[in-house]
């Protein structure tokens, strides 16, 4: 597209009270009240909103003789018009984005928190069972000594009945 520094034609200056486009409207209207019989065309102006826009259609009198400087001096101030509010839409999505990454540092930093604090938690009842395991292991690694040195007397018992005749 064309943008105020590639293009050297210069674009239409108004007073300095048109510092709005309603004011600019109304400049727009008192110039071309001089051609009064002229025929009506219907111009659009976008709105002052980021990425939407808003059309107000107005009527303003143009005379039948319109110069090409003319004509492209409104296109220029359109195309510049339409370049500053496609940065301010890139300005507001770069916000977005960075408003949405602190949102999502925040929340996984909760989320973290959270997570150890649980961690915290299952630890201690963790610990709990293990140990309850591992003195149940114990309780059957005594059993299982106490059932061989049974077993161990009870062979002896069987080979010192067996080892006298009757």
């Amino acid at each position: 597209m064309f943008s105020h520094e590639e293009n050297p034609i210069q674009t239409q200056r108004f007073s300095e009270n048109a510092e709005n486009p309603d004011c600019v409207n109304h400049e727009i209207v008192q110039q071309s009240k001089a051609t009064e019989g002229a025929p009506m065309v219907l111009v659009n102006e976008s709105g002052d909103q980021g990425c939407s826009s808003k059309y107000n259609d107005t009527a303003i009198g143009i005379s039948n003789v319109m110069t090409r400087e003319d004509i492209t001096s409104a296109a220029n101030a359109l195309i510049d018009d339409l370049n500053n509010k496609r940065k301010q839409d890139t300005q507001l999505l770069d916000d977005f984005k960075k408003a949405l990454e602190l949102q999502v540092q925040r929340t996984c930093a909760l989320v973290e928190e959270k997570m150890f604090h649980v961690y915290e938690e299952q630890g201690k009842v963790v610990q709990e069972k293990l140990q309850e395991l591992f003195a149940g292991l114990e309780r059957i690694a005594k059993t299982e000594a106490e059932l061989a040195e049974f077993r161990e007397a009870l062979r002896l018992l069987y080979t010192d009945i067996n080892a006298f005749p009757e």
